[in-house]
C-alpha cells in the first residue's frame, strides 16, 4: 500500500495497482493547505483519494474506493456501486460523473452519467443537474429545483420543486422520452415526447411530434404536429398542425397555421388563423352543449369544404335529431348540417331549426326542438360575426 502526496500545485497523480493512499496536499500540509486543482487516479485496489483545496478529480479506478474531494468544485469519477463519496456542507458544487447507476448523496449537486450502458441517475434535495447518457436512462430529481436533461428512450422526473427537463430528440421510433414534472411550477422543454406537467403552474413546450398533458394548475402548453390537453386550470395552448384540448377552467386555444382545438368545459377562447388558403382551416370541436358558452376568434366562413373553418359537432351528444348532407370536397367529401337545421335570426323560425345564428353578435345558438317548449342555449360566440352558413357546421 503506498501513501503519495502532492504539492501546492495543480498536477496529476497516479497511484498503483495496490491499495493506495492519495492526497492533493504536500507532505507536511493539510486538507486545508493550499494544492492546486489536482486530478488523482487510484488505479487499482481499494483506494482512498482526498483532493484538498482547489477543483480536484477524483478517480478510484478498479476495486472500492474512497473518495474525498474537500473544498472547492470537485468532480468524482464513479465505476462501481460500491465506491463511496464524502461530501461535506460548504465543499463547493461537485459533480459525479457515473458510469453505474447512482443515487447524489449528501452535498452533492450534480449528476452525469457516462458510458454505453442503459443506468439510472437520481438526485436530491439540493438544486441538481442531472444529465443521462445515451442509452435509456431513469433520471429523477428529488426535492430541490433541479435541471434535467435526456434523450431519446429516457424517462425524465422532476419530483418535488420548480424544475427543469429538456432533451435531445433524434425522433427514433418507439424510443419517445417520457418527462413528468411532479410538483412545482416546472418548466418542459423537447420534441418527439410525452410530456405531463403535474401539479402547478406549468410551461410546457413540446416542439414537434409531442403528447403534452398541463394536468393541475394553470398551464401554458405550446407544440406542433402534437396533442395538447390542457386539464384542470385555466390553460393557455397554442400549437399548429396540432389537435388542443382545453379541458376544465377557462382555457385560450389558438393557433397561427391550422389545427382542430376543443375548449372543453368552462368559458373557453377558440383562435383560429385569419388566413383562408387550405393551410389556414381550423376545427373548433363541441361533443356537447356542456362545452359551451365559448369564444371563437378569427373564423373564416368563406371558401370551399378544404379551406373554411369549421364547427365540428357531435350528433350523438347533442341531439335533436340533426341532418347531415354530404358535400364534395376537393379532398373529398364533408358531412355538412342540412340546411333546414340552421337560421339566421335572434330565434328558431320552426321546430326544425337546431343551430340559431345571429349575424349581428356572432352569437351561435343551440335549440333542441326548435320552436318548442326547450330554450336555446348559447354555443359560441365568433368574434366580428363572420357570415357562416349551415355549410360551416359538420356533424361527426
Amino acid at each position: 500500500m503506498a501513501t503519495i502526496y502532492g504539492t501546492i500545485k495543480s498536477e496529476t497523480i497516479n497511484g498503483t495497482d495496490s491499495s493506495d493512499k492519495i492526497f492533493g496536499w504536500a507532505k507536511d500540509g493539510n486538507e486545508n493547505s493550499p494544492s492546486g486543482n489536482d486530478t488523482l487516479f487510484g488505479k487499482g485496489g481499494n483506494d482512498e483519494l482526498y483532493g484538498g483545496t482547489g477543483r480536484d478529480t477524483l478517480d478510484g479506478g478498479a476495486g472500492i474506493d474512497t473518495l474525498v474531494g474537500g473544498k472547492g468544485d470537485d468532480t468524482y469519477i464513479v465505476d462501481s456501486t460500491t465506491d463511496i463519496i464524502r461530501e461535506y456542507e460548504g465543499g463547493g458544487e461537485d459533480t459525479v460523473q457515473s458510469f453505474v447507476s447512482y443515487t447524489l448523496g449528501d452535498w452533492l449537486n450534480n449528476l452525469t452519467l457516462t458510458g454505453s450502458q442503459a443506468i439510472n441517475g437520481t438526485g436530491n434535495s439540493l438544486n441538481n443537474i442531472i444529465k443521462g447518457n445515451d442509452a435509456d436512462n431513469i433520471l429523477k430529481g428529488g426535492a430541490g429545483n433541479d435541471t434535467i436533461s435526456g434523450s431519446d428512450g429516457d424517462r425524465l422526473f422532476g419530483e418535488a420543486g420548480n424544475d427543469t427537463l429538456t432533451n435531445s430528440a433524434n425522433f427514433e421510433p418507439n424510443r419517445r422520452t417520457y418527462m413528468d414534472g411532479g410538483d412545482g411550477n416546472d418548466v418542459l422543454d423537447g420534441d418527439f415526447a410525452i410530456m405531463h406537467g403535474g401539479n402547478g403552474d406549468d410551461t410546457i413546450d413540446g416542439g414537434t411530434s409531442s403528447v403534452i398533458y398541463g394536468e393541475n394548475g394553470n398551464d401554458r402548453l405550446d407544440g406542433n404536429e402534437s396533442d395538447l390537453y390542457g386539464g384542470s386550470g385555466n390553460d393557455s395552448l397554442s400549437g399548429d398542425f396540432s389537435y388542443l384540448y382545453g379541458g376544465e377552467g377557462d382555457d385560450i386555444l389558438r393557433t397561427v397555421f391550422s389545427a382542430t382545438m376543443e375548449g372543453g368545459n368552462g368559458r373557453d377562447t377558440l383562435i383560429g388563423n385569419s388566413d383562408s388558403d387550405s393551410r389556414g382551416q381550423d376545427y373548433f370541436v363541441f361533443n356537447n352543449l356542456a362545452e359551451g358558452g365559448d369564444t371563437i376568434r378569427n373564423f373564416v366562413a368563406s371558401g370551399d369544404g378544404d379551406s373554411r373553418d369549421l364547427i365540428v359537432i357531435s350528433a350523438s351528444g347533442f341531439g335533436g335529431g340533426l341532418t347531415a348532407v354530404t358535400e364534395a370536397t376537393p379532398g373529398g367529401s364533408i358531412s355538412i348540417l342540412a340546411a333546414e337545421q340552421f337560421t339566421i335570426g335572434t330565434g328558431a323560425t320552426d321546430a326544425s331549426d337546431r343551430f340559431i345564428y345571429n349575424n349581428t353578435n356572432g352569437a351561435l345558438f343551440f335549440d333542441i326542438d326548435g320552436t318548442g317548449s326547450t330554450a336555446a342555449v348559447l354555443l359560441a360566440t365568433l368574434t366580428g360575426a363572420p357570415a357562416i352558413t349551415n355549410s360551416n357546421i359538420v356533424l361527426g
